[in-house]
């Protein structure tokens, strides 16, 4: 349930990091020109879907204090924030960039539920690589990047970390364990992807197959032949018409036949470059997973962009059960699927 303290820690931990990381200097020049306003409106941004709800905070510019400094070389800016009222809140936020731009930083000082304050230091690397991408089995919300005291980086319910358990029990996951995993997932389907899409090139190099490929091309070019024919029957018929030869009625009537047939063979036309693909030797390499395999081919490991590029969603369970769903997921299925009927089709044939 949406609440007050989950509308702050999204800002905290989600909305103004991002913001942050997407252009640094910009947010920085707002921040330190506007100050407390700066953050009083990115304390009231709400979920669109939770606008009406009337358990949500209405903070002011005279709740922050916004300072700048230079240090090191680097331009920082300190926003201390209103008192934190339960765990995961910041007290304090801190970030900074090079003179130059470059090498942006997030900081937070945050509540930890035993009372005591924690210093979280966020590079650009760990800004959510997952997302609106990874979620939770248990309850079926999104999971966060959130450092963990001094033992590195975890993957966070947001719901188990506002509530505790009473409301979700998702235990929190090792970063390097969900990367390693969804890097796994990744190469699995590559490789099922490729040998699937070898193989049918393989089988599609055959003379038995390429004679086949030539059939098929064949009633295409016949069918668009008899497609060119019906259209100039139809054109022909105007004269008729109008020199006296065919009534209105009969106009009309093989006028729809003609337009009635060649949409017919339109169709069968469709339903033969199908049948013809899957005969070709380049079959697949078209696809969007063709494609995204040869731009990460040479990618021994994961980032945002290839975490995004091959995944829809990554729900975690505490059970350790994984639910993967890819992105373009019907064209691995396509290729698996006409790699095994080639693949029997091929044994019926030699045997």
């Amino acid at each position: 349930m949406y609440s007050a303290a989950i509308q702050r820690y999204f800002n905290e931990h989600i909305h103004l990091p991002y913001s942050f990381f997407l252009q640094p200097q910009r947010f920085i020049r707002h921040a330190l020109k506007k100050k407390g306003a700066f953050m009083a409106t990115a304390y009231n941004y709400v979920e669109p879907s939770e606008a009406d709800n009337e358990d949500i905070i209405e903070y002011l510019a005279t709740d922050f204090d916004v300072m700048a400094g230079n240090t090191a070389g680097r331009l920082c800016v300190l926003m201390k924030l209103p008192e934190p009222t339960m765990p995961l809140h910041c007290k304090m936020i801190g970030c900074s960039i090079k003179q130059d731009g470059s090498n942006p930083i997030w900081r937070t000082i945050e509540l930890t539920e035993q009372g005591t304050l924690l210093l979280c230091g966020w590079g650009e690397g760990h800004t959510h690589m997952f997302k609106g991408i990874l979620r939770c089995g248990e309850c079926g919300r999104s999971m966060y990047l959130r450092s963990k005291s001094n033992r590195g980086y975890y993957y966070y319910c947001t719901l188990h970390e506002n509530y505790n358990a009473t409301i979700c029990p998702k235990k929190a996951v090792k970063q390097e364990d969900v990367e390693s995993l969804a890097l796994r997932l990744i190469q699995t389907q590559i490789r099922a992807f490729s040998d699937a899409q070898r193989l049918i090139a393989n089988l599609n190099a055959t003379p038995s197959s390429q004679t086949r490929y030539q059939i098929y091309e064949t009633q295409i070019d016949d069918a668009k032949r008899k497609i060119e024919k019906f259209n100039q029957l139809k054109a022909a018929l105007y004269g008729d018409f109008a020199d006296g030869l065919l009534s209105h009625q009969d106009y009309t009537d093989l006028s729809e036949d003609y337009s009635r047939r060649a949409d017919d063979l339109r169709i069968f036309i469709a339903e033969l470059e199908k049948e013809k693909e899957k005969y070709s030797v380049g079959f697949g390499s078209k696809m969007q997973w063709a494609l995204l395999i040869e731009k990460y081919k040479d990618q021994e490991s994961l980032d945002a962009e290839m975490a995004a590029a091959f995944i829809e969603t990554l729900t975690l369970f505490n059970d350790g059960h994984v639910e993967v769903a890819f992105r373009h997921r019907d064209e691995i299925e396509q290729v698996l699927y006409v790699a095994a009927t080639r693949g029997k089709e091929a044994e019926r044939y030699a045997g």
